[in-house]
């Protein structure tokens, strides 16, 4: 089976051998030199949208209006644009006029930074219009041309040139810097959806410390929806932390944070019980019974969040305890709610919830063994120790 980047070369002849240009462009070709392992191949031709429908058996019309068709081939897909301009930008993302042109520089120029405009051919010669090899070889992230007028164009690349921070490592050049403090209010015109999908990129790359300090060197975070504090923190934090816990830090600081962005309603929830876990962390410990009910992972993200707010760590007690527990969900336990309706005296259905936690605690904190018969024991002398209760409660 071909890999990807077979197939993509084979659109590449096809289309020359129809008398077209054409060249993977991007992000792929920055990776591939790189040395990173990357599928996500995009390819610039001279050929028009129809013109690469007529010469492809499978392709589908995902941006017609920007010259974009998706190529499929086999196992993989591939972006194939035709070389354009652009002009206008009225909501600061998206251009109002695109006009397809025969050549390659000119698309080029369209582009954001420096080590996004190489392109290879089907023989993997690099042409470099715009110093991105020496950009890459300098570890620098700089803009194609003016930068003000990139960030002008689309204000989502202010965020990107962090993002490529955060995964390359790289340093962001002085002036490219300075565009973006200018440009940083400009941030709010984006729709916040693509707002945090860039954020959450930030969070899980390996360098998103040096990107966290380029975003408060250059003020950025003063204007981004008031997640200053938070961001500082995390600029300055030398503790490892869960892109979770990150979250939590910041709904910590603001808590205001779902209703500015859109987060799944899963991860909301996930966030918000981390900080709730984190109260009863930091108020009582960890304890048995404590990694019992929220489970390791969990406390694990809790335990981050506290960190990243200088609370000392909890890990490796949570991580010994987790391994020490003889049972980790309530259905592990020998002796069930079944059982306890059939073998004891239950005088209220909701007594069985009460035994059902008390035989949980009894296990994992070594009292009784999760075995049946012990279980069978310890649930008569819990539920006989119930009914003289009520009885003491009515006499």
């Amino acid at each position: 089976m071909k890999t990807p980047f077979e197939l993509g070369k084979s659109i590449l002849q096809r289309l020359r051998a129809e008398g077209h240009e054409a060249f993977f462009v991007g992000g792929f070709v920055r990776d591939r030199l790189l040395g990173f392992s990357t599928d996500d191949i995009d390819i610039a031709t001279s050929a028009l949208s129809e013109d690469v429908e007529a010469i492809f058996e499978r392709v589908v019309p995902t941006g017609i209006r920007y010259g974009t068709v998706t190529v499929l081939m086999e196992h993989a897909s591939f972006e194939v644009t035709t070389y354009r301009t652009e002009s206008g930008y009225y909501d600061r993302r998206r251009p109002d006029q695109v006009t397809f042109t025969r050549s390659l520089e000119e698309d080029l120029k369209r582009r954001d930074f420096t080590i996004n405009q190489l392109v290879m051919d089907d023989k993997e010669n690099v042409l470099d219009h715009f110093g991105g090899l020496d950009d890459l070889k300098t570890k620098t992230i700089r803009t194609i041309g003016d930068p003000k007028e990139r960030f002008e164009e689309d204000a989502l690349r202010l965020l990107r040139a962090f993002r490529f921070v955060a995964k390359l490592g790289f340093t962001i050049e002085n002036n490219t810097s300075e565009a973006i403090k200018s440009h940083r209010n400009t941030i709010n015109d984006v729709a916040v959806e693509r707002i945090l999908d860039e954020f959450d990129k930030i969070l899980h790359a390996p360098y998103r410390k040096h990107a966290f300090e380029a975003i408060c060197e250059t003020q950025f975070h003063e204007t981004f929806f008031g997640l200053s504090k938070g961001i500082e923190i995390l600029a300055k934090s030398t503790t490892k932390y869960s892109p979770l816990a990150a979250y939590t830090l910041l709904f910590y600081y603001q808590p205001k944070l779902f209703d500015t962005f859109k987060f799944s309603k899963r991860t909301e929830k996930t966030v918000k019980t981390i900080y709730a876990v984190s109260k009863r962390l930091k108020d009582d410990g960890v304890s048995e019974r404590l990694v019992f009910d929220e489970g390791k992972e969990q406390l694990l993200h809790a335990d981050d969040f506290l960190k990243l707010i200088d609370f000392p760590s909890h890990e490796k007690a949570i991580r010994a305890i987790a391994a020490s527990l003889p049972i980790h969900t309530i259905n592990a336990l020998a002796f069930n709610g079944d059982d306890c309706l059939n073998t004891l005296p239950i005088k209220r259905n909701a007594d069985i919830g009460i035994i059902l936690n008390q035989l949980v605690e009894d296990v994992i904190t070594g009292k009784v063994s999760n075995q049946y018969e012990t279980l069978k024991a310890r649930a008569y002398e819990i539920n006989d120790s119930l009914q003289g209760v009520r009885k003491g409660e009515k006499s």
